[in-house]
């Protein structure tokens, strides 16, 4: 079978594994790619507000979306055949993956570390795998359910790290920080359900305009003007690498690769993100980096490596009767 919109063999759901290095190059670029988003806002936030941070990024990468869009499909014709139903799915994607969750995630940092909203943003895995299995009709093994216990184990004890890993956090901001992560987990069930009909680049370049107005008028409401002439070279050089790498780049990538395997054993990768992130926070802003701190990794990374095995498992059917397959 092939895809009409691309002109590529379709690939059934979990015929890849993650490790496959076709799968696993993208997925481990966009981790880092990823984590390094997390020092960088917080650095951009010193000169603009919130709304106007992630308004800025949106609008910066929606042509960049649709100049994909047009390169590999040779024009905009893939989003006119879009359903009426399809777009009513694409918008609530994009209120999920990016409004909703840059509103909280931004608003949120402002009241915690870089550090901390990494590790906030990497507990919902497990939930994602239940969601997948629920409501994707994905497998629940062992194997997944173990390495969401290690990997949960590593990232709280990085958290948790002795020398100080919350200092500079409040709770107002880690509730924030978490409703972003919850966002952005619903998101990735809606994005995969999404994936069997439409294909990653229409599905972004619809989507992100869409995201990005709602972005736009809440930045009204923070008079940016001030803030906006007053923002130096370098904050605007982060809100670029923001809309270029972070956004486009590497939603990309994930979502290419989400294509082709199952989201309850992709989203594992999120652990790793605080790995990265404390690393890339210690070099850019001077956060704390322990030795505990190093320990514990090594259970975040036994914990993805073990949810990627081929244990027994059983498929869930719960909301997956009728579920379309992506046209041709």
């Amino acid at each position: 079978m092939k895809s009409a919109a691309r002109g590529i063999p379709a690939v059934p759901q979990d015929a890849q594994s993650v490790l496959l290095p076709r799968n696993l190059l993208p997925v481990m670029a966009t981790v880092v790619i990823w984590a390094c988003t997390f020092p960088l806002i917080t650095l951009a936030l010193r000169d603009l507000p919130p709304l106007t941070l992630a308004a800025f990024r949106f609008a910066l990468a929606c042509p960049m979306f649709l100049a994909v869009l047009a390169w590999t499909q040779g024009g905009l014709g893939a989003l006119r055949r879009l359903t009426r139903r399809q777009w009513g799915l694409i918008t609530l994607w994009a209120l999920l993956s990016t409004t909703i969750s840059n509103i909280t995630q931004n608003i949120g940092m402002q009241w915690t570390s870089a550090s901390v909203s990494s590790v906030l943003q990497s507990s919902g895995p497990v939930l994602g795998m239940f969601l997948a299995i629920l409501f994707l009709g994905e497998r629940y093994t062992h194997f997944k359910l173990l390495g969401g216990v290690l990997a949960t184990v590593g990232t709280v004890g990085i958290a948790l790290d002795i020398e100080g890993g919350f200092q500079g956090s409040t709770v107002v901001g880690n509730v924030l920080v978490l409703g972003s992560e919850l966002s952005y987990i619903l998101a990735g069930v809606v994005g995969k359900y999404l994936l069997r009909e439409v294909d990653p680049v229409t599905l972004m370049a619809a989507a992100f305009p869409i995201a990005t107005a709602p972005l736009a008028a809440g930045a009204l409401l923070e008079s940016p003007a001030a803030a906006v002439a007053a923002a130096s070279a370098s904050t605007w050089g982060i809100v670029l690498f923001m809309a270029t790498l972070p956004t486009t780049v590497a939603m990309l990538l994930w979502y290419v690769v989400l294509d082709r395997v199952e989201y309850s054993r992709i989203i594992y990768f999120i652990y790793l993100i605080p790995v990265v992130a404390i690393v890339a926070s210690w070099a850019l802003l001077g956060e704390v980096l322990t030795p505990l701190q190093a320990l514990f990794t090594a259970l975040v990374i036994s914990g993805v490596l073990s949810a990627q095995r081929r244990g027994e498992g059983r498929s869930a059917v719960v909301g997956t009767a009728g579920a379309p397959a992506r046209p041709g």
